[in-house]
Formats: C-alpha cells, structure tokens, sequence
C-alpha cells in the first residue's frame, strides 16, 4: 500500500513539474503568439488546454486523499474520485498529447538537434504510456471493477453511497475549476510581465522579430 502511495505521488509530482514548465513558457510568450497568429497561436491554446487537465490531475489527487485522510470519503471512495476524474481527463489528454507529439516531430525532422530529439522521444514515449492507462481504463476487468463499484456508489440504495458519491462529483468539479484558474491566471500575469518583444523590418520591409530574452533556441 505504501509503495503505491509513493508511485502515485511521484507521478503526482512529475504532472505538476510538467505542467509548471508548460504554463510558465505558454504564459511567457502568450503575448507574442497572440500578435503572430497562425500555428504557433494554435499550439499555444493546444499547450494552455494540457496544462488545464494536467493542473486538474493534480487537484484531483490532493483533493481526493485530503478528503480521504480527514474521513470524508472512504478508501473506496478515493480510488472512484480518481478512476472517474481520470477515465474525465484521458480523452483531452490523448487528443492534445497527439497534437504536441506530432507538432514536435515536425519541428526535430525540420530543425533537428540532440533537445528537439529528447522532446519527440519524450513526447512519444508519454503518448504511448497515456494510450495504454486508457485501454486499461477504458477496458477489461479494471474497468469492470471500478464500474461496478461506482454504480454502487451512485445508486439509490444506500444513504451512506449517495454522500459518498456527492464527494466525488464535488471533488472532481472542484478540481477542474480550479485547474482552469490556476492556467487562466498564471498565463494573464506571465503575460502581462513579459511584453511583446522589439520588432524590426528586414530588407525587404517585413516585420522581423528579434529573439525574445529568455526563449530557448531550438537545436
């Protein structure tokens, strides 16, 4: 039980190292990417709706085992509240996962690079890892199990289970709202400390951006 409250928690610490990193460089050139427009505008909502669910995540897990730690929901309970805000998140998981994989394996075969290759490498390897918790999830006699469970929860049988389940359903909708307003506001004041960059116009009189301080170069 302990070592998988210790895996749970390390992977709690690597979402929220993630999604620190995502929305502190989404947050710094939200400003620019609004002037520019086009793609990059596009993977930065695609990057602010990741860090949204990966916020979420983190929430929901704290949330789930406070309230399970002051007595507010049984063991059985918590392991519902974090299946079900899971089995939620996955689909927007995947589907932005894939657009920032794919995105980032253009930007390695166009510009290549040892950092542009860790990035497809990671990118790819954590694809694949949330394809297959969602077949886990989605599928077998996992998701039988806690399926069953969670029907028990919310039946009409038991006063107790419909509390229970009350819990869940705040603890997930608590989550998600304030994973959207960590990512809402966190961007809003990265952006507003870190103004567009000095444009120039080149020879032929196009705007040209200078490279923006503390912007990493690919490659």
């Amino acid at each position: 039980m302990h070592a998988a409250y210790g895996t749970m928690f390390l992977y709690l610490a690597l979402n929220a190292g993630i999604s620190i990193l995502n929305v502190y460089y989404i947050g710094v050139n939200w400003a620019e990417t609004e002037a520019v427009g086009g793609w990059r505008r596009f993977m930065s909502w695609v990057g602010a709706a990741t860090t949204v669910l990966g916020f979420t995540y983190v929430y929901l897990t704290l949330l789930a085992v406070g309230f399970y730690a002051f007595g507010a929901l049984t063991d059985v309970g918590m392991l519902v509240a974090l299946y079900l805000g899971f089995k939620l998140l996955i689909p927007g998981v995947l589907c932005t996962g894939y657009i920032i994989m794919l995105n980032q394996w253009g930007n390695t075969f166009r510009d290549g690079g040892y950092t542009n290759w860790g990035l497809s490498t990671y990118d790819t390897y954590a694809n694949y890892h949330n394809t297959m918790s969602a077949v886990t999830t989605y599928s077998g006699a996992h998701g039988s199990l806690f399926g069953d469970i969670g029907n028990k929860m919310f039946s009409d049988s038991d006063d107790k289970d419909n509390t229970a389940a009350i819990v869940v359903v705040f603890i997930i909708l608590l989550a998600a709202c304030l994973g959207l307003v960590t990512t809402i506001v966190t961007i809003k004041k990265l952006s507003a400390s870190h103004p567009l960059p000095e444009w120039k116009r080149d020879e032929e009189g196009h705007n040209q951006r200078s490279q923006p301080r503390g912007v990493r170069t690919a490659g």
